[in-house]
């Protein structure tokens, strides 16, 4: 963890503070030396003025930049951006949504639903509680513990890991490509729902 403090608060992103000295536009490169560092949050319900714990389970967060071009909605689930040559690049950008397969994290759930811009600085959880969205198609029946993996609609929205796949790559996908445990049942599509998300590697 970096610091004492962190820069800008659950729900907020680097754009939407007085984050850049007077003058200085938001590019693709401003403020680059917050990219990658990591803070830690008690999971409350930032969405409200009382702030009430939910559980006492640390969430982790890493200030990443949305290098996707486009917006970037909360609640779903983004990939490190995998196709620089600066080693610096992967893990601290993210390049859209995730499809199964790829690391990453999820936007945080309290950024308001409008998303965030391009460019902007803004926490990804990389592990802990989070919010995610079920897909609106594919296998959204899912149990407590059970793992959740990008779904068909490559929006960022999850479904229920396939256990029933033929062993080979197919299996090696579902293991690979599982990003948390859910921590409620699911029995609905485009729902919101908690996970406990599990840091993927970068």
């Amino acid at each position: 963890m970096w610091g004492n403090a962190p820069p800008f608060a659950r729900g907020d992103y680097g754009g939407a503070l007085d984050l850049l000295p007077s003058g200085e536009s938001l590019d693709s490169t401003a403020r680059g030396s917050l990219e990658g560092s990591e803070w830690q949050f008690e999971d409350n319900d930032y969405s409200t003025t009382v702030n009430g714990t939910r559980c006492t389970t640390p969430v982790t967060v890493r200030i990443v930049r949305n290098a996707s071009g486009t917006v970037l909605l909360p609640k779903r689930f983004v990939k490190f951006k995998d196709d620089s040559t600066d080693q610096r690049i992967y893990g601290n950008q993210v390049s859209g949504y995730g499809t199964i397969g790829k690391a990453g994290g999820v936007v945080d759930e309290f950024i308001p639903a409008t998303g965030v811009p391009a460019n902007q600085l803004f926490q990804l959880v990389v592990e802990g509680p989070t919010k995610v969205t079920s897909d609106t198609q594919g296998d959204t029946t899912i149990s407590v513990g059970s793992f959740v993996i990008p779904g068909t609609s490559a929006d960022g929205t999850v479904i229920d890991q396939d256990t029933s796949v033929a062993a080979g790559a197919a299996t090696f996908a579902q293991v690979n490509g599982a990003i948390g445990r859910a921590k409620v049942a699911v029995t609905t599509t485009a729902t919101d729902f908690m996970i406990h998300m599990r840091r993927m590697g970068a």
